[in-house]
């Protein structure tokens, strides 16, 4: 036995959806995610422009140590007297590097919460979207058969059937 499915109009939608005519509805997501898409791109190039700052950090920092390990050794280490103002000022701009480094660390950490987050959200209400259509349908459906049989109910009835299913 096969499901008699002309008498379903609304189911379709799907057909519709695959048209050449977008809905608003259609549009307007495009447009939200377009604009998501414009801030993920803003966002991956600040993060791309902080990752190389920080390479640069990194790579200043390595030059420090490795000047600094040179200056400790016994034989090239000056007197107290003799220390030049320049490693102060090394080791002021090598500890405002590190938390400049430290800084950057924890907002690509939070940048990256809030992409996770947002993802998240776009998910969860692209889900709620399809189960409120998903709802819609199949209460159209248990309308629709619900019309069907009391339509044959009252064909019966009008057969010289049984006037009640319950009264025999």
């Amino acid at each position: 036995m096969s499901l008699d499915t002309t008498w379903m109009p609304h189911r379709s939608w799907k057909f519709e959806r695959l048209g050449h005519e977008p809905r608003a509805e259609d549009q307007r997501l495009h447009k939200q995610i377009a604009e998501r898409d414009h801030k993920i791109a803003e966002k991956d190039q600040q993060l791309a422009e902080k990752d190389r700052r920080l390479v640069e950090l990194e790579a200043r920092i390595e030059a420090l140590k490795r000047e600094d390990d040179d200056a400790e050794q016994p034989s090239q280490r000056p007197s107290p007297n003799e220390v030049p103002t320049t490693v102060d000022q090394d080791d002021h701009q090598s500890i405002e590097h590190a938390e400049d480094i430290s800084n950057l660390q924890e907002a690509l950490r939070r940048a990256n919460d809030t992409i996770r987050e947002r993802e998240i959200t776009i998910i969860t209400l692209q889900n709620q979207l399809l189960l409120r259509e998903k709802v819609d349908d199949e209460t159209r459906d248990v309308r629709d058969l619900r019309n069907r049989v009391a339509a044959m109910e009252n064909r019966l009835q009008g057969e010289g059937g049984p006037a009640d299913r319950n009264a025999t």
